[in-house]
């Protein structure tokens, strides 16, 4: 390990650690934490805060689908009118505007009833009776992310066909 400090530049801390001479390959994988890709499906992301929406499209796209991301349910209205693709949306259940994520899922179910909603959420407590939209907890992992969009157009999948 090395420190370096300078006045008004700051510190560097530099960590050497030995290599594992252990392959990436040759180490198990849990199930729980192999990815479920997405096959180029459509998630709309509706969030508020823009370094929150940006890493999570990022890992949506990362995981293979594409995403469209806005700030509020107006929006996230708008863009399912005008988008007939969208195959979900994920949205935050704390957004400015009219309607918060659980009023605008809601408004997806009535006028969208074939696209799924996934809330995302940092308040658990507030959801842990409501079963009638599945729940991704934050701060979510990318495999947490992967499951719950999977099980989203999956649950839509069964329901409709």
């Amino acid at each position: 390990m090395s420190i370096a400090s300078e006045i008004d530049q700051g510190t560097k801390v530099t960590i050497y650690l030995p290599r594992s001479q252990i392959s990436e390959s040759a180490l198990p994988v849990p199930e729980d934490d192999m990815l479920i890709s997405g096959d180029r499906e459509l998630v709309l992301v509706v969030e508020d805060n823009r370094d929150v929406r940006d890493v999570t499209t990022s890992l949506l796209e990362q995981l293979g689908y594409r995403t469209t991301a806005v700030e509020n349910a107006r929006e996230a209205l708008e863009a399912l009118e005008s988008q007939r693709s969208v195959s979900l949306v994920l949205t935050d259940v704390v957004i400015p505007g009219d309607y918060d994520g659980l009023m605008l899922a809601h408004r997806i179910r009535v006028h969208f009833p074939e696209i799924p909603i996934v809330l995302a959420t940092g308040y658990a407590k507030l959801f842990d009776s409501a079963l009638e939209f599945p729940v991704l907890r934050k701060p979510y992992q990318i495999g947490d992310l992967a499951r719950a969009i999977h099980e989203g157009l999956k649950g839509t999948k069964t329901r409709s066909g």
